[in-house]
């Protein structure tokens, strides 16, 4: 017999005993979770007056989160026009060092990044 149709034989085939066993188990064991659930009471809604902190915290928390992204920003920013001078100024001639300079730029052209966040949200 070859092996596509001895599967499709021993898919009717009734299962052998320890695995009869391991599926009547976990048919309980759903049975159980699932009257579990129903027989729980439903969670209370939190006051408005913790949801309020709530949203107040969350809002703190990503005001925070914003600051820590601009300052690593102006940091990165900062480094990087320090190196570009470090590297105009150890050019071994005047000419190279302007070559340089023309080409990186210490300080990049501000470019507008627009944040798709609203200020409080």
């Amino acid at each position: 017999m070859d092996p596509l149709q001895r599967a499709r034989h021993m898919a009717y085939e009734q299962p052998s005993k320890p695995i009869a066993t391991s599926l009547l188990m976990t048919q309980n064991r759903l049975r159980e979770h699932a009257l579990k659930s129903v027989q729980e009471p439903k969670k209370q809604m939190p006051d408005p007056e913790q949801e309020k902190q709530m949203k107040v915290v969350g809002q703190l928390k990503a005001a925070e989160a914003h600051n820590r992204l601009r300052l690593m920003r102006l940091r990165f920013q900062f480094m990087r026009a320090q190196e570009i001078k470090y590297l105009i100024s150890c050019q071994p001639t005047a000419r190279e060092a302007i070559r340089l300079e023309v080409f990186l730029p210490p300080k990049s052209h501000a470019v507008k990044s627009h944040d798709s966040l609203r200020p409080l949200q």
